[in-house]
């Protein structure tokens, strides 16, 4: 786990770079039978479009400071929804995809706002797909360690999100680190439809976590509370 380098910057421990909010695991597939091919090529038809329209997003989100992001795209929410529609009847092959995708597409290296800017128009990006997925995945349809890594990775961008693209070194780029907190939100919103005591539970031991009286506790906790403000409380 990363620990803080000081009030504005989180290094990883063990490599001494900066950190950078992960997936928890990686996944291990099982060997594919017949019925699982059939919905790899359905899954990787539909990314083909995906990955021709998040480039595009990306690219112009770079050129606009992330403005490209906020409107609605007609062709990015058509596709979206055949996301959802692949997450009620074949969710695996779909998470795999995205994770994939997530990983190949955030660039390496370069510690700079360039860099930055692009890692976080991909994480947008991620959690919007994974909104989807979460509001339209059957509860039985990934292992609990999947679920459990989906709200690992919201409270990660929460708890980091400040000092991992801090305000001093990157100004330019507060607006989109804030679109992306929005995002983790509504997906922890979108977890909550079927995860409520889980996700609950989590953010009670978060806050637990930081019952010490310091301005980056302070922080933290608000952005904590302030990404459960999508909560769904269900009947």
């Amino acid at each position: 786990m990363a620990t803080p380098c000081s009030s504005d910057h989180l290094v990883d421990a063990t490599t001494g770079v900066p950190y950078w909010p992960q997936f928890p695991f990686t996944l291990d597939m099982p060997d594919s039978s017949p019925h699982d091919g059939a919905a790899r090529q359905i899954v990787d038809s539909l990314l083909v479009r995906f990955l021709s329209l998040t480039r595009r997003r990306i690219e112009i989100a770079q050129a606009q400071d992330g403005q490209y992001l906020r409107p609605s795209d007609p062709s990015y929410e058509q596709v979206l929804d055949s996301l959802a529609m692949v997450a009620r009847h074949t969710p695996l092959p779909l998470l795999e995809a995205l994770l994939r995708w997530r990983e190949s597409e955030s660039p390496k290296g370069a510690h700079d706002a360039s860099t930055y800017q692009k890692k976080l128009a991909v994480e947008c990006i991620f959690s919007s797909a994974c909104i989807r997925f979460a509001e339209y995945c059957p509860q039985e349809g990934i292992t609990e360690k999947l679920w459990n890594g989906l709200e690992s990775f919201v409270f990660d961008w929460l708890i980091n999100a400040d000092r991992v693209v801090s305000q001093v070194d990157y100004p330019s780029l507060v607006d989109l680190r804030g679109l992306l907190l929005d995002h983790v939100a509504q997906l922890l919103g979108a977890l909550s439809r079927i995860r409520f005591s889980s996700v609950t539970e989590r953010f009670f031991i978060e806050l637990n976590n930081r019952r010490v009286d310091t301005p980056v506790a302070r922080s933290e906790t608000l952005n904590i509370i302030n990404g459960m403000r999508y909560l769904k409380l269900g009947v």
